[in-house]
């Protein structure tokens, strides 16, 4: 199943735990995306979701804003928003010009859904002036104004199929490190 085809918005990861994490969203799509199937809540609880999405950046391409146009990814692909050398947020590409993904509130220009779904356009991400990070301190004002800090992160654009088969490898790994 191609992972933009895996139910992102589904009901079956609102009962998966909560808190719902970035991280924990995204690594069930890639596992229905593999596997064809929603990961049990056994399959993933031993998996360290901030290493297996920082291990993911080295997989990943850097990428900028264009200079006269929003931001174009291939649909399929993670999004990986690094801080400091860690990823702090990730979304997946449903289409070229559309993220979606879960507890998306410090990321985009509208508010996300804390802990919850949620949908939107690249035109909504927030660069700075040179246009090489955006924000991901992002609050919103009384009146729903987008309000930034100095916390900008660099992205990261991972392929689906790389995407899988790193995840398949942690996966593996983590299974004969568990026995």
């Amino acid at each position: 199943m191609a992972l933009v085809c895996a139910n992102l918005s589904s009901d079956n990861i609102a009962d998966f735990t909560d808190p719902i994490t970035a991280h924990l969203a995204t690594a069930c799509r890639l596992y229905e995306a593999e596997y064809g199937e929603f990961p049990t809540i056994e399959k993933l609880a031993r998996l360290n979701l901030t290493g297996l999405m920082n291990g993911m950046l080295a997989q990943g391409e850097r990428q900028s804003k264009p200079f006269c146009r929003d931001l174009v990814l291939l649909p399929g692909s993670v999004l990986l928003f690094e801080f400091e050398g860690e990823a702090v947020h990730s979304s997946v590409v449903k289409r070229c010009d559309v993220l979606v993904g879960y507890d998306q509130t410090t990321v985009f220009r509208s508010r996300g859904v804390v802990h919850g779904y949620s949908a939107h356009n690249t035109s909504e991400l927030l660069w700075d002036r040179v246009g090489r990070t955006v924000s991901t301190g992002i609050t919103h004002s009384a009146s729903g104004e987008p309000v930034t800090r100095d916390r900008y992160a660099q992205l990261f654009l991972v392929r689906e199929a790389d995407a899988r088969v790193f995840f398949r490898a942690a996966l593996a790994a983590n299974d004969e490190h568990d026995g």
